[in-house]
């Protein structure tokens, strides 16, 4: 029996019949069998996916704009970082179902006709461009969204846009994976993606100019080098990748309350799926959902948490900073607009020295320096404080009244809480994670801290930068990472060397507050690893030493297959062979983009043979 195929080869299939280009070679023609295999019983959503409106023979296309959904075009909601750890957040999209939930993306968080205040206006526009010059271009949406779940919502919510519909020539979702029929099933989503965009290049061979618009880097990254890779084989002669990236503060988050009642469902059905997956036989490669292994050990409980202790900068203080020093260009996410004192949570003795919680702290910011592209870092030191009432916990503003925060630009901000990075220097030159006074004072420089954040500078040592040298030898700083860029981490404050005194230090006021969110409380701890003979993340290392981290799981992953494939099983009288594929792979395992393809291969190769058998 003919194995299926994807229903993006359908839908190509049937644009390119009715806007056919000169010398294309004819597809395979479409059945019914075909369109029981993608569950269709007639053409109703061929016409859907494709649009409905009439246009002309286009003969003469030369240019291909992709456009993805989520969070470039449309800026759908992600768990609100106000209410859930960054653990629980990214085990939430990874593992615990976000993205395949409907209720993401529909009512009540959504309104069934989203207006432009849901859209990212500047990719709107160039969309709108692309579709109206439909002789010379192929405007299509492709994302990983599963068609059987979001594909009405997505096409409708385009389609339905005012003041301008957005009639893409042809919506792409990715194939579904998780049904018992035998499908056409992709590791990935770029993997996916790439394969709608060879197909298009193959249907479509006038086309010469391709334009991608994409906000993950990652997916960036390889469709550099993949369209790199198709311009030196002269398929096409040019291409551009725009690398859409939100305004923080017009991001989108569902109602709070429905948000915490989906999330706890989400994490209910994952339970009920980890201990049905464990009482219930394997049954092939593919045959459930991937699930990260830290998942599999054992259901997820959540609960309250506090991630740190800080001070949260009141209004006034906000504003005067990000009145002073404005956000750079590129610098597209939230400012930091408080200041860490510790991590998670501390007895309320150990607060004494600054005046427990709710105590209204004075600071001042003196410096400021930077990495180009990456980070803005300003100089904070703690003046004094004023007790207020020091027994009473106070919850992050965010986390239960959303305090907006004008940014200069008309548009509210809701306050930001990331990573800050305390700066500590000792009288005797040297700097230790054990102490740190924070502050200016010498009531302050004799206090300890139970949980201090790692230390970046040391601002007495004689290589700090100059700058920071001068009035600062017996004083103790914070660094506050007021802005990152899409690349940028907190702790790369520790690689600032020019720090430029302001002008006018600015005086800044907040209160210490813990800031609660939702998290996971039983900790994930390492599976147990059942021994092997034969330890392949070693002899990788031990082959290619310059590979580092993922790039070693890759090289794993990909000797696995192999050896999969060859019937070679890990024993010690088998060590030679396994080094010898591991050597077989010296002319990719360098090259990032060569290794992640060859393990799709390897690893497709695999499925089709297990599918194949079955």
């Amino acid at each position: 029996m003919k194995g299926p195929r994807p229903h993006y080869e359908r839908l190509i299939e049937e644009f390119s019949k009715r806007h056919p280009c000169h010398r294309r070679q004819a597809s395979t023609a479409s059945s019914t069998e075909d369109k029981e295999d993608i569950g269709c019983s007639s053409d109703t959503v061929l016409q859907v996916d494709i649009g409905n409106t009439a246009s002309p023979t286009r003969s003469n296309m030369t240019k291909l704009k992709i456009f993805d959904f989520d969070s470039t075009l449309f800026r759908s909601p992600l768990p609100n970082p106000n209410l859930w750890s960054p653990e629980l957040s990214g085990l939430l999209i990874s593992d615990l179902g976000w993205f395949t939930d409907p209720r993401t993306l529909g009512s009540p968080g959504i309104p069934e006709e989203p207006d432009m205040s849901w859209f990212d206006p500047d990719v709107v526009k160039d969309a709108l461009l692309a579709i109206q010059e439909p002789q010379t271009t192929l405007t299509v949406l492709l994302t990983g969204r599963r068609r059987s779940l979001y594909g009405t919502r997505v096409v409708d919510t385009c389609l339905n846009l005012k003041p301008d519909a957005l009639p893409f020539d042809i919506f792409f979702f990715k194939e579904p994976h998780d049904t018992e029929e035998a499908r056409i099933r992709y590791p990935n989503t770029i993997h996916f993606k790439l394969n709608v965009l060879s197909r298009l290049l193959q249907a479509f061979p006038t086309i010469k100019h391709v334009e991608f618009y994409e906000d993950r880097p990652k997916h960036v990254e390889i469709f550099e080098r993949e369209l790199m890779s198709i311009q030196s084989e002269s398929r096409i002669s040019s291409y551009d990748i725009h690398f859409v990236q939100q305004a923080p503060e017009l991001e989108k988050f569902l109602e709070p309350k429905f948000e915490q009642y989906l999330v706890k469902d989400l994490v209910a059905k994952h339970n009920a799926r980890i201990n049905s997956v464990a009482q219930s036989p394997t049954t092939g490669l593919f045959s459930t959902p991937s699930v990260s292994l830290m998942t599999l050990i054992r259901p997820v409980e959540i609960g309250e948490e506090v991630t740190y202790t800080g001070i949260q900068l009141d209004s006034a203080s906000r504003q005067a900073l990000l009145a002073a020093c404005p956000m750079p260009p590129l610098h597209h996410t939230r400012p930091n607009l408080h200041v860490t004192l510790y991590k998670g949570g501390v007895d309320g003795s150990e607060l004494a020295w600054i005046g427990g919680l709710s105590a209204q702290v004075s600071l001042r910011a003196t410096r400021i320096g930077s990495i180009p592209d990456r980070i803005v870092g300003l100089v904070v030191e703690i003046v004094g404080h004023e007790v207020i009432d020091a027994d009473g916990a106070m919850d992050s503003p965010a986390s239960s009244n959303y305090e907006s925060v004008d940014t200069g630009n008309g548009s509210p901000q809701t306050p930001y809480h990331g990573d800050h990075i305390v700066v500590v220097g000792n009288d005797d030159g040297s700097s230790s994670q054990g102490k740190s006074s924070i502050a200016s004072s010498d009531e302050y420089s004799k206090r300890k801290m139970k949980n201090p954040i790692p230390i970046v500078v040391d601002t007495s040592s004689p290589t700090a930068s100059p700058s920071l040298q001068s009035n600062t030898v017996n004083n103790d700083m914070l660094i506050l990472p007021l802005y990152l860029a899409p690349h940028g981490k907190s702790h790369e404050a520790s690689r600032i060397t020019n720090w430029t005194p302001l002008e006018t230090p600015i005086s800044l006021k907040g209160t210490v507050f813990e800031k609660r969110v939702t998290g996971i409380t039983n900790r994930r701890k390492s599976a147990p690893q059942i021994p092997q003979a034969v330890s392949i993340g070693s002899l990788v290392m031990q082959s290619y030493p310059s590979l580092k981290g993922r790039d070693v799981g890759l090289a794993v992953r990909l000797t696995t297959a192999w050896m999969k494939r060859d019937g070679i099983e890990n024993m010690a009288e088998t060590k030679d062979q396994i080094h010898h594929l591991i050597h077989n792979m010296s002319g990719i395992v360098l090259d990032k983009g060569a290794l992640e393809g060859a393990v799709d291969a390897a690893e497709d190769a695999l499925a089709k043979n297990v599918h194949g058998s079955a």
